[in-house]
């Protein structure tokens, strides 16, 4: 969450300090950006036939999470429809569990008093990405709308397992343990999206962008299941042209 409130912060500073700036002077073909997108994030599983019956269940209990991708864009514009875009991300995928209710028994059939009767998991997997995108626009006055796509390199970070029990006298308990083992160090994942950028004033921009990224690789290695995270987000940022040199 301090994340997230830094991210908004900067958001609502980052317009008012640029503005303070002269705006007199021609501008460049580079700008920077700060981007922040909530996102729905899930996983496709696929398994083979020795597995199929672990993706049967995977897909049975758990559930899409939400989940965030921010920090720092770079465009540079090719000519008035095309430019290029690169960023470094700061993102959290995974999943979560619907509530469990496992009903462990001793082997006198009685409910084990030492085991939860309840629980549920939520799964952080952290990554770097680096979009690498190409957008074409259309400018209408201070509005201009924009479709763009590429790819994403992936770099892993790490995994976080949060595990919520409640047991029979209704005591509850909540345990974070490392992530899973075998995570790919790289996958790589395509991007597309489509928007519209507003000028706020001659150097900054807002820009809006429902997107879609999905692994074309699986995250996952030496595994016979495959693991393609996907996420679907509203992109939110704001962009600042740089200035010409005199």
């Amino acid at each position: 969450m301090n994340l997230i409130k830094l991210i908004v912060l900067l958001v609502f500073i980052t317009p008012i300090c640029l503005t303070a700036q002269s705006l007199g002077e021609p501008l460049s073909k580079w700008s920077i950006g700060l981007n922040f997108s909530p996102d729905h994030s899930y996983r496709i599983l696929k398994g083979t036939d020795r597995t199929q019956f672990i993706v049967n269940y995977r897909n049975d209990i758990e559930r899409p999470k939400p989940s965030l991708t921010a920090g720092l864009m770079m465009t540079y514009q090719l000519n008035e429809k095309i430019n290029l875009e690169a960023g470094l991300l700061y993102a959290d995928k995974g999943e979560n569990t619907k509530t469990v209710f496992p009903n462990y028994l001793l082997p006198n059939g009685q409910p084990d008093p030492n085991a939860p009767i309840s629980y549920s998991d939520k799964y952080h997997e952290i990554y770097i990405d680096i979009p690498l995108k190409i957008a074409y626009n259309i400018k209408k006055s201070k509005i201009s709308y924009f479709f763009s796509g590429g790819i994403s390199p992936n770099l892993y970070l790490g995994s976080r397992r949060t595990h919520f029990a409640t047991y029979a006298n209704n005591n509850f308990r909540v345990y974070q343990t490392n992530g899973r083992v075998g995570n790919s160090l790289l996958n790589i994942a395509f991007i597309a999206s489509g928007g519209i950028k507003y000028n706020l004033s001659k150097q900054i921009i807002l820009r809006v962008e429902p997107t879609y990224r999905q692994s074309f690789t699986s995250t996952v290695f030496r595994s016979e299941m495959k693991y393609y995270y996907y996420s679907i987000g509203l992109n939110v940022g704001i962009f600042y042209a740089f200035k010409t040199k005199q």
